[in-house]
C-alpha cells in the first residue's frame, strides 16, 4: 500500500523555496491569532459572570461577534447544565485539545 512518503517528487512540487521561507511567518501569525481567539473565549467566560455589563457596544461587542458563531455551534451539542441554564459552551471550547 502506497503512503504519502512514497509519492513521486512531482507530488511535492508545491513546496517551493519561497514557501519554505514564508512558512515560519505564517506559523507565527496563525499562532498569535489562535492565542488571541482563546483569550477571547476566556473573556466571554468572565463576561458571563457580569450579566449587567454592556455587551452591545465597544470592545465586548467585538469579542462577542468573533466568538459567537463557534459558541452557537457548541451550544447545539453541549446542553446547559441542569435547570440553572449555565452555559458550558465556553468551557467546552476552551478545553478543546490543541495540536
Amino acid at each position: 500500500m502506497a503512503t504519502f512518503y512514497d509519492a513521486e517528487p512531482v507530488a511535492l512540487s508545491f513546496v517551493t523555496p519561497t514557501l519554505l521561507q514564508i512558512l515560519p511567518t505564517v506559523h507565527l501569525i496563525l499562532g498569535l491569532l489562535l492565542a488571541a481567539w482563546s483569550l477571547m473565549f476566556l473573556m466571554r467566560i468572565v463576561l458571563t459572570w457580569y450579566p449587567k455589563a454592556d455587551s452591545k457596544s465597544g470592545f465586548w461587542a467585538v469579542v462577542i461577534w468573533l466568538t459567537e458563531p463557534v459558541l452557537a455551534l457548541t451550544r447545539r451539542v453541549v446542553a446547559p447544565i441542569g435547570g440553572c441554564g449555565c452555559d458550558t459552551g465556553h468551557l467546552a471550547r476552551l478545553g478543546q485539545p490543541r495540536s
